[in-house]
């Protein structure tokens, strides 16, 4: 199970997943993809999925509730951007456990480490069915990518780790130091 959390807009740019998807289709028969998410591209993308001859096992899933995290449901987490900016979908793919197959742009590749995923070039099927297909064909090298990607997750992205981050910045624009606050002795 390949899945993608993502508005179906254009620069999500879907219609690579789906073309990659298609390129490995014929070789993997359990594949099934899915698309949680909503918007005006949903119409060409089931169109596209038609023509793919992959509407079967591609399933459009719609908007759905951020909770429980949608990611453990799939093997592997995918994004195709063309451009993108923090990737929140891919670090909740990371805290699930999942390896990602990303585009390489934006901050994708500050989230995806070569431990934790692929990172293929955007607007490139074949690539990205490529590195799907690696993910999907070793279940040893998704474990241990899912396992780094869980650890990556905990230890750069979660509450404790973020907040303190922001804290000091938003501080030292204040210039009033790295020192929270409510922390210093003088407050």
């Amino acid at each position: 199970m390949v899945g993608c959390i993502a508005r179906l807009v254009d620069h999500k740019d879907h219609a690579t997943l789906l073309r990659a998807i298609g390129l490995i289709a014929a070789r993997r028969p359990a594949l099934h993809l899915v698309l949680i998410g909503d918007g005006p591209r949903r119409p060409d993308l089931e169109r596209l999925a038609a023509d793919l001859d992959i509407s079967a096992r591609t399933h459009f899933a719609g908007e759905r509730p951020n909770l429980p995290n949608l990611h453990h449901f799939f093997d592997v987490a995918a994004l195709a951007s063309i451009t993108e900016g923090f990737p929140n979908s891919l670090v909740e793919a990371m805290a699930a456990g999942r390896p990602v197959v990303a585009t390489n742009v934006g901050g994708n590749p500050d989230a995806v480490r070569p431990s934790t995923g692929i990172l293929v070039p955007p607007s490139d099927p074949i690539a990205f069915a490529r590195a799907l297909e690696r993910v999907l064909t070793d279940e040893a090298l998704r474990r241990r990518m899912g396992g780094a990607a869980l650890g990556v997750a905990r230890t750069e992205y979660h509450v404790d780790a973020v907040i303190p981050g922001l804290e000091a910045i938003y501080l030292q624009f204040l210039g009033r130091g790295t020192t929270p606050r409510h922390l210093s002795p003088d407050s």
